[in-house]
């Protein structure tokens, strides 16, 4: 996908970030740091999947109960997704924490350049391939 232009997006979800535990903000720049050895800086972006459902935004007996709801439903399977609580990555874990996410990538060694394009520069550049 990234050979033709396209983008993984590096998600936040806690269970494809780490295999067991809560994710640091650290973890979740190894992720990226991983995508774009595989695909190259212009094949990433920042794809937070910050929802509803996850703790710091509804209480952890919601949270497991809408997990029982999409797997009943069939649009989760419990091979896929970790039961609640769903803590997302220490230091980003809700939107209102996502700017510490900009310094974290500075100390990754990461460019200006290539913070603003992971941050979502990337996203716009498909979106105008795409759209126009």
């Amino acid at each position: 996908m990234q050979d033709s232009g396209g983008l993984t997006g590096a998600v936040m979800f806690p269970p494809f970030v780490v295999k067991k535990g809560n994710p640091t903000m650290e973890d979740y720049i190894r992720h990226i740091d991983y995508l774009v050895k595989l695909g190259g800086i212009d094949g990433v972006a920042v794809a937070s999947d910050y929802f509803g459902g996850q703790s710091g935004i509804i209480p952890d007996e919601k949270a497991k109960a809408l997990y029982k709801q999409l797997i009943a439903s069939g649009s989760w399977t419990e091979a896929a997704y970790t039961e609640p609580p769903w803590v997302y990555p220490q230091g980003v874990e809700l939107p209102k924490t996502f700017y510490n996410l900009t310094g974290g990538l500075m100390k990754h060694g990461y460019s200006e350049d290539e913070i603003r394009k992971i941050l979502g520069g990337n996203w716009m550049r498909v979106m105008k391939e795409v759209w126009g």
